[in-house]
């Protein structure tokens, strides 16, 4: 099946007129028409930078530094691509809180009409219709009293939900979600999930789902790329991930996992994620490290691939 995305050795960063720095380094992964993946990592590690990028929601200082972005065959990533015309109707994006993405002075039906109104030539009466259609599919109670109402006046979870209508009103081939259950409880985090799950066997769309928590990601994921300081360290299949884990990063994030299970400890990883500024010179994760050796500290490693996964470590090239 041909790749509905391809990210090919992006980089990102800040220029100035002294030097560069890089947030997010090397990065390369596609997806395909229907796939669901998962981007897991630390806060900090790049994750969400890189998907922003997607459909160049960077903040004005962020720039691409290098490489590509193609969805469906095109590159997105150039500047000279009028990305208006696919952001929204092609590719949508739900982000992480929801409460302040929404408009505090606009009705829900409103906010819902407006991407229908900028990329089709609906009538009111049809935005209206499709408006309480939306709402209905993403599990919202008495939906056509519900265009009236405003954030405010819905919990978090009921505001997510409206995100998600939003975001697949007009049935996108591309879903970023960043985070889109870290500011919710988590009876309503699995039905968030659920909802997602089922929206992508409903109309098809493809998946990114953006986590710290490895657990969020395992519940709806058919692969999985795992980022840590700015750089994919390992990426494959859910269950070879879960199961066997190649890179002590990925290790240590389900060590931290908790599970009903009284035989298993959680294991905390030992210190923090660094500024991008004091990003290691070779291997990243060397001084968090349980299994480094000496080479870490002076080579870099570069991904290759192990069995069925990709994993950037010094320890599977030898």
């Amino acid at each position: 099946m041909e790749n509905l995305l391809e990210v090919n050795n992006l980089s990102l960063g800040i220029k100035s007129k002294n030097d560069t720095l890089k947030l997010v380094e090397d990065v390369s992964f596609s997806l395909k028409k229907g796939e669901i993946l998962g981007i897991v990592g630390e806060s900090g590690c790049g994750k969400s930078l890189t998907c922003r990028s997607i459909p160049r929601l960077l903040s004005k200082n962020i720039e691409i530094l290098s490489g590509t972005i193609k969805f469906k065959n095109e590159i997105i990533s150039d500047s000279s691509y009028n990305i208006q015309k696919i952001r929204g109707k092609n590719i949508s994006m739900i982000f992480q809180e929801p409460t302040k993405t929404l408009h505090p002075l606009k009705s829900i039906g409103n906010q819902i009409e407006e991407v229908l109104k900028i990329h089709t030539d609906m009538t009111k009466k049809e935005r209206i219709q499709r408006s309480i259609e939306l709402l209905d599919m993403v599990g919202i109670d008495n939906p056509e009293s519900r265009l009236h109402q405003y954030p405010f006046q819905l919990s978090g979870g009921l505001c997510q939900r409206v995100s998600i209508a939003i975001a697949v009103a007009l049935e996108p081939d591309l879903i970023i979600a960043d985070e889109p259950t870290t500011a919710l409880d988590i009876s309503v985090q699995k039905k968030i999930l659920n909802l997602l799950k089922d929206l992508n066997e409903r109309i098809h769309s493809s998946i990114i789902i953006v986590s710290h928590d490895i657990g969020v990601v395992k519940e709806i994921s058919d692969r999985v790329n795992i980022m840590y300081c700015g750089q994919i360290v390992e990426q494959g299949n859910l269950k070879d991930i879960l199961e066997n884990p190649l890179h002590p990063y990925s290790k240590a994030l389900m060590d931290c996992i908790p599970t009903l299970s009284t035989d298993k400890t959680l294991v905390p990883i030992a210190g923090s994620v660094p500024s991008p500024r004091n990003y290691p010179k070779y291997c990243r994760f060397y001084d968090r490290c349980k299994k480094s050796i000496e080479e870490c500290k002076v080579k870099s490693p570069q991904m290759i691939k192990y069995n069925e996964s990709y994993v950037r470590c010094l320890r599977y090239e030898k």
